[in-house]
């Protein structure tokens, strides 16, 4: 490592670990770093410390010509990582003393401080038999049936397969390759899958048809969840394309507006923002419902906004949007979103 290189990692663990930072050099545990930096965490703290000399140690080293960063490194290097591994083993149990909660899909007891983002793992249940969630949860067979006991997946992600399609009922394989018993032929019944499949597959971006997309999901979720039997609606992170559709079959069978089925669906996953692009077809949609039915929380006007889903200060990439394709209804003219600026890249993780 360069003695650059050395200083900065240096300089950001002290930025970090602030004024008590060396409260494990006294004699006291460490406060516990971040989940799942523990060794990083560990070692920058050592590091910090160990190069944190007294007045007195830095008075001796400065008597010694041509003493390097690098070689006061090497010359405390067993040192430094011994302590690594007091800090480390001190971590581990600080965190015994942390509160912890079971989580109720997995049963797995996790820390208090990070179940709301366990939670996000998992699927999320917006109403009663409708399940929101990624590619994971899709691709999770236990969560598939044990936990959630699905029987429809809506696949909305152009990017991401159908793992289990080939399964028959009572298949016990893990990854959809390995089928025991054997997969089911091709042109089976549905009534001999494991899963019946909606493939319904759009892209995460500009121009493609979310309003169509709303329209051919909402019948087969409605008569899923009719028929007792519950759906997973997913896509890549269960964040932009899967909540839209989540949105706007609440906005119809609920006769609720945009921003009441938002909230809700937020409410059930925190994580949902879907791209700019579907919230502008999803006030097209609320428009077009208005039409044929009185929804509540709508006064006329766009309930939901771009800027009431992404405020002020949220980075965005700009690149102008085009206007939708003609649709066969009319829109007041008050109501019309003049051009916005659209977020191809925004602040959200739909893309792992």
């Amino acid at each position: 490592m360069l003695a650059a290189d050395v200083a900065s990692s240096s300089a950001d663990a002290g930025a970090t670990a602030g004024p008590g930072a060396g409260a494990g050099a006294a004699g006291g545990p460490p406060p516990p770093p971040p989940p799942m930096m523990l060794p990083v965490k560990s070692a920058v703290t050592a590091l910090s410390s160990s190069l944190s000399l007294s007045s007195s140690s830095s008075a001796s080293s400065s008597k010694k010509p041509g003493l390097s960063l690098r070689d006061l490194i090497g010359e405390k290097q067993p040192e430094m990582e011994a302590e690594a591994d007091l800090s480390e083993e001190q971590l581990k149990h600080s965190q015994l003393d942390l509160p912890r909660v079971q989580c109720p899909r997995c049963e797995k007891l996790v820390l208090a401080v990070n179940i709301a983002e366990h939670a996000n793992s998992h699927s999320s249940e917006v109403v009663p038999g409708l399940f929101l969630g990624g590619m994971r949860n899709a691709h999770n067979k236990i969560e598939l049936t044990k936990r959630t006991n699905v029987r429809h997946i809506v696949n909305v992600a152009e990017e991401v397969e159908n793992v289990f399609e080939d399964c028959a009922v009572g298949c016990e394989c893990s990854n959809g390759v390995e089928h025991n018993p054997p997969k089911v032929p091709h042109g089976a019944p549905a009534e001999a899958r494991l899963f019946i499949y909606h493939s319904l597959k759009i892209k995460d971006a500009l121009g493609e048809d979310a309003l169509g997309l709303f329209d051919s999901t909402f019948q087969l979720i409605h008569d899923a969840i009719e028929r007792k039997e519950p759906v997973l609606v997913h896509c890549v992170a269960g964040i932009s394309r899967s909540a839209s559709v989540c949105i706007a079959y609440l906005m119809r069978s609920r006769k609720w507006s945009l921003k009441l089925a938002f909230q809700h669906v937020r409410s059930a996953r925190s994580i949902i923002s879907p791209i700019n692009w579907f919230i502008l077809q999803l006030q097209t949609y609320e428009q077009r419902l208005a039409q044929t039915m009185e929804l509540e929380g709508f006064h006329g006007q766009p309930s939901l906004t771009v800027a009431d889903v992404y405020p002020e200060g949220t980075r965005f990439i700009s690149t102008h949007i085009v206007p939708p394709a003609p649709i066969p209804f009319s829109i007041p003219a008050a109501a019309k979103q003049p051009e916005i600026v659209f977020d191809s890249e925004a602040k959200r993780t739909d893309s792992f």
